[in-house]
């Protein structure tokens, strides 16, 4: 995502906006899959979320590499864990 902003003449700020944007599309798609949420509540749901995303995008402009590393090092760590759950819903 990032190399596709940066070659747009987007900076990390629209990259970042566009990953969270991505994320919590994705995670409401499982909601609506799951049946918590309807399909015409789903975009109502990201559009409420816009503003955060946006305000998240804004605070994490000027972090370094020593700002986010623990966080990446955390996910990767816990990556393994879920991919090798029993009950999977979906195959990702």
């Amino acid at each position: 995502m990032g190399s596709g902003a940066g070659w747009r003449g987007g900076g990390r700020h629209d990259a970042t906006a566009a990953f969270l944007h991505g994320f919590a599309a994705n995670g409401v798609s499982a909601a609506i899959r799951l049946g918590m949420i309807g399909q015409t509540d789903g975009p109502r749901v990201v559009q409420g979320l816009e503003g955060a995303t946006l305000k998240t995008a804004n605070a994490v402009e000027g972090a370094t590499i020593e700002d986010i590393g623990p966080a990446s090092l955390t996910i990767d760590m816990m990556a393994p864990a879920h991919e090798t759950q029993t009950p999977r819903l979906f195959k990702t």
